[in-house]
């Protein structure tokens, strides 16, 4: 199956069951930017509002071979002909409207609350199903695509902060893409990195860790000196060598 294929039935089924425009959104229209994309196996949707999830479910009822899987966070995933499709919880950052009113935004959509209340600007891109463009609803994401800057929709106390996970985050995309994080995000992590010591999301922050070693070996380990992580940083196999070479590790 090809993705035209598979992103036209995710249409059909939204247009079916009269449910919300869906978008992909996330890292393949990021990678599309960058010229980036060698394959494409996962893909984010979003509607800016619950149907996303609902999109999921009449997937599986209509699809023979579908499955889906939902999760603690709200998400949920699809796997189909190859594919993952991962279905938006419609994450939303506390007193949004009261933070989009203090950058002009009055009245925001649905979508909006959403694509400012994700991870990274880079990360809040939009692409229809039919794939003919980008659109940066927030204005930010393809300026920091650009400059090869890791940036915060909000200010990094509000979307870290709301989410410590985003600290690993951090370092795997900067290592991935070869960008750099932005001054205020390198100054609120390097004051902050405690916060990823909750030990609900070691595995998660192990993961994207060793991942981002994997990317660069070198600025991974330079990056997270820079921001002062490495009291906080799991110890494991890829890990490990580079903790012991830490002054205070002697």
């Amino acid at each position: 199956m090809k993705i035209r294929e598979l992103l036209s039935i995710v249409k059909k089924v939204a247009e079916t069951n009269k449910l919300s425009t869906p978008y992909i959104v996330g890292g393949l229209p990021r990678d599309v930017y960058l010229g980036k994309l060698k394959s494409v196996n996962d893909i984010d949707i979003t509607c800016g509002n619950s149907d996303s999830l609902e999109i999921g479910r009449a997937m599986v009822r209509s699809i023979k071979g579908a499955v889906l899987n939902e999760y603690s966070d709200g998400h949920s995933r699809l796997s189909y002909g190859g594919y993952s499709i991962d279905f938006s919880n419609n994450f939303i950052v506390e007193s949004i409207d009261d933070l989009l009113g203090g950058i002009g935004i009055s009245k925001p959509s649905n979508m909006l609350r959403e694509l400012y209340s994700r991870d990274f600007t880079v990360n809040s891109l939009l692409m229809p199903l039919d794939l003919s463009n980008i659109i940066d609803l927030t204005g930010k994401g393809l300026p920091d695509l650009k400059n090869g800057i890791i940036d915060t929709c909000f200010p990094p106390r509000i979307t870290l902060g709301s989410d410590p996970r985003r600290i690993s985050r951090v370092v795997y995309l900067c290592a991935k893409l070869g960008f750099k994080p932005s001054d205020r995000v390198s100054y609120w992590i390097s004051k902050n990195g405690q916060i990823m010591n909750s030990d609900d999301i070691v595995s998660y922050n192990k993961l994207k860790i060793n991942k981002a070693f994997s990317y660069n070996e070198q600025y991974t380990d330079q990056l997270i000196n820079d921001l002062n992580l490495w009291p906080y940083i799991p110890e494991s196999d890829v890990t490990r060598k580079h903790i012991a070479k830490r002054p205070d590790a002697i």
